[in-house]
């Protein structure tokens, strides 16, 4: 059985709004690896100071440490670095660069031989 022309621009809108009415989590990106700007600890909560019974270190960062963000919760993000998650501050992360890294414009890539 096939759908009316209206109904499928009934369906349409809907999908439409649906998606349009993203919740505000999902409009504050970050990036999907970012890296530790100094020596960090992420914690199993957001928010709260690290506390041994009630908010855990569940992992220690070095600087230049790189994660995988998961999501962000105001100025918290959720990281992880291998099987280990935890919650660090958006402040303490930076975008990753590659120690000595240039990149010359033109040049062709490097060879993988």
């Amino acid at each position: 059985m096939s759908a009316t022309p209206s109904a499928r621009r009934l369906l349409v809108a809907a999908l439409v709004s649906a998606f349009a009415a993203a919740p505000a989590w999902a409009q504050d990106a970050v990036p999907a690896r970012l890296m530790a700007s100094a020596a960090t600890e992420a914690t199993r909560w957001p928010g709260a100071a690290a506390d041994a019974a009630q908010n855990p270190v569940t992992l220690r960062l070095e600087a230049g440490t790189t994660v995988d963000v998961l999501t962000a919760e105001g100025d918290q993000l959720r990281v992880r670095q291998g099987l280990t998650f935890g919650w660090v501050a958006r402040t303490a992360m930076t975008a990753p660069t590659e120690a000595g890294a240039t990149i010359q414009l033109g040049a062709p890539p490097p060879s993988l031989r």
